[in-house]
């Protein structure tokens, strides 16, 4: 499977992901602490850059749309933190 496919499941995926409740009343969503939400989305800015062309990935475009995917996803953890609220 190539880095593009592999965002388009990825894309579908999460396109479908929903909030999830309990029996119990209880969301079954994951939730991070800020400074949990600011370190993850550090990460996920990180290897957007080492996957976007360039020194890290190579001048190839292949992980382009993978890069764009966790570029997304840092944006949506780090807007519920304070560095996203700056």
């Amino acid at each position: 499977m190539s880095l593009d496919d592999e965002a388009d499941e990825l894309r579908r995926q999460l396109a479908a992901d929903r909030t999830v409740v309990g029996a119990d009343g209880n969301s079954g969503n994951v939730v991070l602490t800020e400074l949990r939400g600011m370190i993850v989305g550090g990460l996920l800015q990180e290897l957007a850059a080492r996957l976007a062309p360039g020194p890290a990935f190579g001048p190839g475009p292949h992980g382009e749309a993978l890069a764009a995917l966790v570029t997304e996803l840092s944006g949506e953890i780090l807007d519920q933190t304070f560095v996203g609220r700056q």
